[in-house]
């Protein structure tokens, strides 16, 4: 993602004229909001992987071999 720098360090610069408290809820917010946009990502991924799975583009495996698989 490019940073547009004058933008953002504006926008850096408008937040460090908040006081301290206000900047803690704008730290928090961000925060949650970047956890939610995480778990949405990871709800996309499993369901796109339980379709493939019911088409069948997928095998079930144990734990040890898809551990085996993700350390190789």
């Amino acid at each position: 993602m490019e940073v547009k720098m004058p933008n953002f360090e504006r926008t850096l610069e408008d937040i460090m004229s908040f006081d301290f408290s206000t900047r803690e809820t704008i730290l928090e917010i961000v925060q949650k909001r970047q956890i939610e946009e995480r778990r949405n990502e990871i709800a996309k991924h499993i369901k796109s992987g339980l379709k493939e799975y019911a088409k069948g583009d997928l095998k079930s495996m144990s734990a040890k071999e898809a551990l085996s698989i993700l350390n190789s």
